[in-house]
């Protein structure tokens, strides 16, 4: 590997191409992609293309994704921790210097590495019938920024042909203009093939992940749009039964009798009781559902209450191949019933297609007098739906809970964002440090 000066984000030299292996990267160049077998740049072909996009999804799934997953839950009002050093996130206060969210923006920039090479080497060398693996760099390097967003706010924007000097984080509204950019241009170019999988990026989960971000955004008429698209050409897959919910969360089975759209995959590892999403709720213990969760937030007949009345969450079983939800249909289905309701309109057609599944009584509109009791109630459907899969926190956010719980705890308001790691504010001296910390 060619070995380049140090910074915070910069061109990266060689590339993965043994893409289904994990390595420690010889530098600390957030954007470089890792691999024990490396080329460099300019000797990538159009045959080394399959094996770099895989590596997209490998970076992201590197060791440690099943610590830092579920950061922003613990952040929430829906679990609290119980290992130590979680109780920072719980507390809404965590140190500038904490591993956890250094490791978070690295893997993300990683998978960012790698998408960058792909879709560089592609338009760069103008190479042919590989628009499915430009289209799935574009899906995941739009994902793993809107997640630095999500987490940090306004982050470096690095494409992989900016030079070397450190840079000043672009604002958020930045960021976020830039990954719908890139989901434009694989939806609207016609990128990615139907799903099949949800191993790999398809175009259901990229008009679901511009939906839900234009939510995020108020964008409701775009958000409902999309929504409805996916849900009327879903590429085959429907909203799981009760008896089937939980197939959503463990390797075995077809995806094709899943809800998940895009997922993330781990291993196979060892100690499976130990590890993956199963460990870090079960066997490590980091966090648990609230009293208020597993007491008050579920009805009786509900499928997935039983995954929180040990006071554990359980949905995520031992499995030697980890899997990592990253959007699943019935979200899909949330945010056309939220859109709706963010328009004035009260429809719980979507909404009740998600209960149904899950075993609880259906709705009329008329059991919610206005559209904002309504979106209440939406919002408590979705903290039962993704219990631990990282959403809740944008949930707060959305529907403007998150200040009143940070104004709860006594910190200030700019927490409603992680720190900048000080670790890379030490490498890239102009990145500046979020308000508030």
């Amino acid at each position: 590997m060619i070995m380049k000066p140090k910074y915070f984000l910069k061109q990266f030299s060689a590339l993965a191409i043994a893409a289904s292996v994990i390595a420690t990267s010889c530098s600390k160049k957030l954007d470089e992609p890792t691999s024990p077998n490396t080329i460099q740049a300019e000797k990538i072909t159009a045959n080394d293309i399959p094996g770099l996009t895989l590596g997209i999804y490998t970076n992201y799934a590197t060791s440690g994704i099943s610590r830092i997953y579920l950061l922003s839950d613990i952040y929430s009002d829906n679990m609290a921790s119980t290992a130590t050093g979680y109780s920072f996130f719980d507390l809404c206060n965590i140190p500038i210097n904490d591993t956890r969210i250094n490791e978070l923006m690295i893997v993300r920039y990683r998978a960012i590495g790698n998408a960058n090479l792909v879709i560089n080497a592609i338009n760069d060398n103008n190479f042919q019938g590989l628009n499915q693996y430009k289209g799935q760099a574009l899906l995941m390097r739009a994902y793993c920024y809107l997640e630095l967003a999500k987490h940090f706010g306004g982050v470096v924007i690095t494409t992989g042909k900016e030079g070397y000097a450190p840079r000043k984080q672009n604002t958020v509204g930045e960021v976020y203009d830039f990954a719908i950019r890139d989901l434009k241009e694989a939806i609207d170019n016609n990128l990615l093939p139907s799903f099949t999988n949800a191993a790999a990026g398809n175009m259901q989960a990229a008009k679901a992940v511009l939906a839900r971000t234009y939510l995020q955004l108020g964008k409701n008429t775009e958000a409902k749009a999309l929504a409805l698209d996916v849900i009327q050409n879903s590429g085959g897959i429907s909203l799981t039964t009760t008896a089937t919910f939980a197939s959503n969360f463990i390797s075995t089975g077809s995806d094709a009798s899943k809800e998940l759209l895009l997922k993330i995959q781990e291993g196979p590892i060892v100690n499976p009781t130990q590890n993956g999403l199963y460990g870090s709720y079960n066997y490590a213990n980091f966090a648990t559902p609230t009293s208020y969760v597993i007491n008050t937030l579920y009805e009786a007949t509900d499928v997935r209450r039983s995954f929180v009345s040990s006071g554990k969450l359980t949905k995520f079983l031992s499995d030697a191949s980890p899997i990592y939800p990253l959007i699943r249909l019935s979200e899909v289905y949330l945010i056309a019933a939220e859109a709706d309701a963010r328009l004035g309109t009260i429809d719980v057609t979507y909404y009740n297609a998600v209960r149904a599944k899950r075993g609880v009584a259906q709705k009329l509109n008329s059991d919610f007098a206005t559209p904002a009791l309504f979106l209440t109630e939406i919002a408590n459907e979705r903290n039962r739906e993704f219990m631990g899969e990282s959403l809740r926190w944008e949930d707060m956010k959305r529907f403007g809970l998150a200040q009143p719980h940070l104004q709860s705890l006594g910190v200030l308001p700019g927490h409603i964002i992680f720190p900048m790691p000080e670790s890379q504010r030490a490498t890239n001296i102009l990145l500046d440090q979020n308000p508030d910390y």
